[in-house]
C-alpha cells in the first residue's frame, strides 16, 4: 500500500473509530482530512506523518521534561518488562515501586516522606481530596468536608477534580449539578486582580480571601485548600512574595490542609524540584504526575506530609487503590527519567534557560499587543491585549487561526490570550532563540490583522 493510501485509510479510521477530546482539540483538527498525525519524537522536537517537524514548545502538554527518544528510559522499561510487567498489591509491593517512592521522597520537601502513586494528575488531585477529607474524620472533624480552590484552575477532568475546577472554563454546565462543598477565592493574579488595582503591588487581599471565605462557610466545614503554586490554567499565574506564607498561615490557624497541584510544577519545571520550594512553603499534600515519567508511560502520585500520614494507622487505613498505581514498568520509566534529571542537572538547566528565555523575551514589550510576560524556569506566560491600558482583550476567534499557523511555521504551543511556553529542559539557547523567533511573527502577523499600532 503506497504512503498516501496508507494515511487515507488512517484519516478514515480515525473518522470511523476516533473519538477526539473536544476540550483540547481544535475544531479544524476535528475533521479528519486535516487531521495530523505525530510520529516521532527526538530531542525538543516532534515529527508528523508527512515528514514536517516541529519545535514541542509545551513538552507535549508540559510533560516531556528530558525531551523525547530518551533510549535511558526505554531500555529501562524493556528490562523491567522482561522481568515483572504486571502484578496485583495484595499484601505485597514491586521493588520498581518502591525504589520510585524512595527516590521521590528524596527530592520533596522537607518532612514529606510519603508517597502514594496513581496513574495521573487526575487521579492524584481525587486522592489527595479523600486523603483530606478522610485525615479531618480520623481527628474527630467529620464536619469539616468542604473544598476551597480558585477560579480559573484546572485540577482535572474526572468528576471530582472537575467540580474543584469550575469555572475553569470546560463545558461545566454539560455535567451539572456538581459536587457540593466547593467555594473558590480569587486568583493572585496582580495584572488583573481586583484587589490591588492601580497599586505598585500585591496587598495580599487575594490570600486574605480564603480566611474570609472559611468563616463565612463556617471554621469548622472546610477540610482542604486545594491550588497550583503557579496557575498555568489561569494564565501562568505567578504570585507575589508573602502570597503562599499568608495561605500557609491561615490553614494552619483553622485547620485546613493545604493541597499543592502540581502536577505541571513538579519535578523541575520551575527550576526547583517542587515549585513550592520558590516560596519556602511545605504544603500537607503535593499532586504530581506529567514530569515524573516525562510521559514515556503514565504515571502520578501525591506526596504527604509525614504528621499528616502518621495519622492514619492499621485501624484507621486508607482504604483506596487504583489498578495500576503500583505499576513496576511505569515505575521504572519513572526512575529512569527521575535519573536523567538527576544526572544531567536538568532542574538547574531549567532555570537557567528560563532565564535566558524571559532574557529574550524583553524586547516583546515594543510589541502593541504584549500586556505582561511572566514565569519561573522554563515555564513562561506571554499576555496579548488590544489596548495596553484597558488591558481588553483580543478576540477569542481569532486563536484557532493561529494555533494553525504556529504549525505551519513549525512550532507547537497553544496559542491565546497568553502564550504558554514550556519546552522540554534539554532546550539549548540556539533553539530558545529559534522558538522566540516564530512566536515574534505571530504576535507581529497579530497585530497586522488587528490593526494595533
Amino acid at each position: 500500500m503506497s504512503s498516501e493510501n496508507l494515511d487515507q485509510q488512517l484519516r478514515q479510521q480515525a473518522a470511523d473509530h476516533l473519538w477526539m477530546h473536544g476540550g483540547w482539540t481544535r475544531e479544524e483538527a476535528l475533521n479528519h482530512d486535516k487531521l495530523r498525525f505525530i510520529v516521532k519524537g527526538d530531542g525538543i522536537r516532534v515529527t508528523d506523518a508527512d515528514g514536517r517537524e516541529y519545535i514541542d514548545g509545551l513538552s507535549g502538554m508540559y510533560v516531556m521534561n528530558v525531551g523525547h527518544g530518551r533510549k535511558e528510559v526505554s531500555e529501562a522499561v524493556y528490562a523491567q518488562m522482561q522481568l515483572l510487567s504486571y502484578s496485583g498489591s495484595y499484601n505485597s509491593t514491586m521493588i520498581p515501586t518502591v525504589k520510585l517512592a524512595t527516590k521521590i521522597a528524596k527530592h520533596a520537601p522537607k518532612g514529606m516522606s510519603k508517597v502514594n502513586f496513581t496513574s495521573g494528575g487526575a487521579e492524584s488531585n481525587e486522592t489527595a481530596l479523600k486523603v483530606a477529607r478522610q485525615y479531618q474524620r480520623i481527628k474527630g472533624y467529620s464536619s469539616k468536608s468542604k473544598f476551597i480552590s480558585r477560579k480559573g484552575s484546572y485540577h482535572g477532568n474526572t468528576f471530582g477534580t472537575m467540580s474543584i475546577s469550575r469555572n475553569h472554563g470546560y463545558h461545566h454546565e454539560l455535567y451539572e449539578p456538581l459536587l457540593e462543598g466547593v467555594k473558590q477565592i480569587s486568583q493572585p493574579y496582580q495584572y488583573r486582580c481586583k484587589h490591588c488595582e492601580g497599586i505598585p503591588k500585591c496587598n495580599l487581599e487575594c490570600a486574605n480571601e480564603l480566611e474570609r471565605v472559611i468563616i463565612e462557610e463556617g471554621k469548622d466545614t472546610v477540610a482542604a485548600f486545594i491550588s497550583e503554586p503557579i496557575s498555568v490554567s489561569a494564565g501562568i499565574v505567578v504570585p507575589s512574595d508573602g502570597y503562599w506564607q499568608t495561605i500557609r498561615s491561615i490553614c494552619d490557624k483553622y485547620g485546613v490542609l493545604l493541597i499543592f497541584d502540581e502536577v505541571i510544577t513538579g519535578f523541575g519545571r520551575t527550576g526547583k524540584w517542587f515549585a513550592s520550594e520558590h516560596w519556602g512553603v511545605v504544603p500537607d499534600i503535593i499532586s504530581t504526575a506529567k514530569g515524573i515519567s516525562s510521559g514515556y508511560l503514565p504515571r502520578g502520585a501525591i506526596i504527604i506530609r509525614d504528621k499528616v500520614a502518621e495519622v492514619f494507622s492499621a485501624e484507621n487505613k486508607f482504604p483506596h487503590g487504583i489498578t495500576f498505581a503500583s505499576h513496576p514498568v511505569a515505575c521504572a520509566a519513572a526512575i529512569a527519567n527521575l535519573q536523567i534529571i538527576e544526572n544531567e542537572e536538568l532542574v538547574e538547566r531549567a532555570a537557567q534557560m528560563g532565564k535566558y528565555l524571559m532574557e529574550k523575551l524583553q524586547p516583546f514589550y515594543e510589541h502593541a499587543s504584549v500586556g505582561e510576560i511572566r514565569g519561573i524556569g522554563l515555564l513562561v506566560g506571554i499576555e496579548l491585549v488590544k489596548d495596553k491600558n484597558t488591558k481588553e482583550r483580543l478576540p477569542f476567534d481569532i486563536w484557532p487561526k493561529y494555533n494553525l499557523k504556529a504549525l505551519e511555521k513549525g512550532l507547537r504551543i497553544k496559542m491565546g490570550n497568553v502564550v504558554a511556553l514550556a519546552p522540554p529542559f534539554i532546550i539549548t539557547r540556539e533553539e530558545i532563540d529559534e522558538m522566540v523567533y516564530i512566536v515574534d511573527e505571530l504576535i507581529t502577523e497579530i497585530e497586522i490583522e488587528q490593526g494595533l499600532d
